[in-house]
């Protein structure tokens, strides 16, 4: 590979493609340009949005997706891996069977549900696909609050729900997970919880739109995994 002669470390994201640039790889592949990282992207859908709302969105094939995964996988070293919009089943199992085989070292799922208007971003009948063989694979999950919510089938509405849901989902996935409970208090607070401990990471609430944060932070933890930081000091660095 002879794109990369900065000796950057490969972050790959796997997401849908937003036009506004506000989430989806190309806020992503801003957010690993933003941390030093060289930045590969997968296109799973292409939606049809403005910043305020997701209107449509069509999935691409599963065999679309696996082809760019192989072409890049073949060619390119891969340090990290974002995983945002699945949209369809087919897509998921395709990507399960790309982390199986290449085994990157780390690996970020933001499992995006439902846009921040309410547009569902994954077909429903995948989500226990997504939990049962995907979730398995990952390295950290990091759900906003309505996504943990969905996912467990129960309300979170404080911090002590939300550690009981942390630990719920990894003991589902066996993987460390970040709860993004920014919507709880007047400041954005955090949950990690990685099998043992629980640490939270707090930051003053900002008046900018929503649109894409949730994107922009699971994005900056793969890129600091990917430069060695370690998940405590990634998500430290990332919520700055």
């Amino acid at each position: 590979m002879t794109l990369n002669n900065n000796k950057q470390p490969v972050t790959l994201t796997i997401a849908g493609f937003d036009p506004t640039a506000g989430a989806g790889v190309i806020a992503d592949i801003k957010t690993f340009a933003a941390f030093n990282c060289y930045a590969l992207a997968v296109t799973t859908a292409i939606t049809v949005q403005d910043t305020a709302k997701v209107y449509s969105s069509t999935s691409l094939s599963a065999d679309l997706v696996i082809d760019q995964l192989q072409a890049l996988s073949q060619d390119i070293s891969i340090d990290a891996v974002k995983i945002g919009m699945l949209a369809s089943e087919e897509i998921v199992l395709a990507i399960v069977d790309f982390l199986a085989s290449y085994q990157p070292k780390f690996v970020v799922l933001d499992p995006l549900l439902y846009s921040t208007s309410g547009y569902p971003l994954l077909n429903p009948s995948a989500k226990d696909t997504v939990v049962n063989k995907l979730f398995p694979l990952v390295t950290l999950l990091t759900p906003n609050l309505i996504e943990a919510s969905l996912l467990l089938g129960e309300e979170i509405q404080n911090l002590e729900q939300m550690k009981i849901a942390a630990k719920k989902l990894y003991n589902s996935c066996n993987s460390a997970v970040l709860i993004k409970g920014g919507h709880l208090t007047q400041d954005a607070i955090d949950l990690l919880y990685e099998g043992t401990n629980y640490q939270t990471f707090s930051a003053p609430r900002t008046a900018i739109s929503a649109h894409g944060t949730g994107c922009a932070l699971s994005s900056a933890i793969t890129a600091g995994l990917a430069r060695g930081n370690g998940l405590i000091k990634s998500v430290e660095n990332a919520k700055e």
